[in-house]
């Protein structure tokens, strides 16, 4: 079904999907086609797949860690893309002497944030289980997975091997990715396997693919390292993506229990799954008198179905433009901001700026924005 008119201002119709298939809306003028646009109509989106960053893990009823492990779940829909599902976490059986699997239920075994993470409990009883985590629609499993959970005890006063550990990053940021989000370093002391201690890391040396150092705080016995950073703005979650995507190496260093130091070597891998933003030119002379002002009338920033900038049509929302680099072929290279760099002055007729590249922020869900860095294609002329 099509509503609306392209005759009247903002120029567009508003189309709603009846039934699967494929359809062909016709454009016309004065009572004669001039354009047809193919739509394929798809089948509602519904979860498909179901998959665990671990399926099997061991969890030390050691007291100095308190380490219940989580597992994540990534639920996606028939298209291949993440959906929002809640799951069904079930305890398929238990070899602990008088506890039936009905009965593992609850925040002493494992709990359940609702959406994507089941973590497993240290306090449970020491023994083995296997847990079945499901989504099931109008009652009947649609997908499902399983996790062996083994619970061990450990004497933390023994340790006689070490690990260190460090989680991998993605930096989407989205409704249920709004908080900051770090690299986190520990060093573990181990008793014949099981994780015994958390141990003080003496020197840690975090680097990028490239040899350079990466700066890093200390919090307690660990190691972070910031990858995205939040603030509020009224009611509103602004992140912004500070670790580079890539591959990082890791060196620690802790004392053993002769007195000797101990290092140990690892990695991380930073990634980023967030849809692209793009950027279109709409018009390469414009009349401006700062960087930003010319950016906003020649450009237009695209994420997802969400356009910014007056470029194009007048009913999207403005560009918030936070910085701009780049070459003016009458004032040289330029910042925008930063101490002792140059920013250019009014701008002049004629002038153009080239290389550039602007830090904006584009709302990736409702009143959560993301600042990200685009390249501005071509150059943008001063009328």
């Amino acid at each position: 079904m099509v509503s609306g008119s392209l005759a009247s201002d903002p120029h567009y119709v508003t189309i709603t999907a009846v039934k699967n298939g494929a359809a062909y809306l016709l454009i016309k003028k004065d009572n004669k086609v001039v354009g047809s646009v193919a739509i394929d109509v798809v089948a509602e989106r519904t979860v498909a797949t179901l998959e665990l960053d671990k399926y099997s893990v061991t969890v030390s009823k050691s007291t100095d860690l308190k380490n219940a492990i989580p597992v994540k779940a990534t639920v996606k829909d028939q298209y291949g893309d993440d959906i929002d599902a809640t799951l069904t976490v079930e305890c398929l059986s238990t070899d602990v002497k008088n506890l039936k699997a009905a009965n593992v239920t609850g925040d002493t075994y494992y709990t359940y944030d609702g959406k994507k993470t089941v973590t497993f409990n240290y306090t449970a009883d020491a023994g083995n289980y296997v847990y079945k985590i499901s989504y099931k629609k109008d009652g009947k499993e649609v997908v499902a997975k399983t996790v062996s959970v083994a619970v061990k005890t450990v004497d933390s006063s023994k340790v006689n091997g070490w690990r260190i550990d460090v989680n991998n990053v993605d930096l989407k940021v989205d409704k249920d990715n709004k908080d900051a989000k770090d690299v986190v370093i520990k060093v573990i002391g181990t008793n014949d396997g099981v994780d015994a201690k958390e141990a003080k890391i003496n020197s840690c040396e975090v680097k990028d693919k490239d040899g350079k150092e990466v700066t890093t705080t200390t919090s307690g016995s660990a190691i972070v390292v910031k990858a995205v950073t939040t603030a509020t703005s009224g009611s509103a979650i602004v992140a912004t993506k500070v670790l580079p995507v890539g591959t990082y190496s890791v060196k620690a260093t802790v004392t053993g229990t002769d007195g000797k130091d101990v290092i140990l070597t690892t990695s991380f891998t930073v990634k980023d799954t967030q849809a692209v933003t793009s950027v279109s030119v709409e018009k390469n002379s414009v009349s401006a008198s700062t960087v930003e002002e010319a950016l906003q009338k020649a450009i237009t920033v695209t994420y997802g179905d969400k356009t910014y900038g007056k470029a194009g049509n007048a009913k999207n929302d403005d560009i918030i433009i936070t910085k701009v680099t780049g070459t003016s072929n009458v004032q040289g290279a330029f910042d925008t901001t930063g101490k002792d760099k140059k920013k250019p002055a009014s701008l002049s007729k004629g002038e153009y700026f080239t290389e550039t590249k602007a830090t904006v922020e584009v709302e990736v869900d409702p009143g959560v924005f993301v600042v990200t860095e685009v390249s501005v294609p071509g150059a943008i002329t001063i009328e």
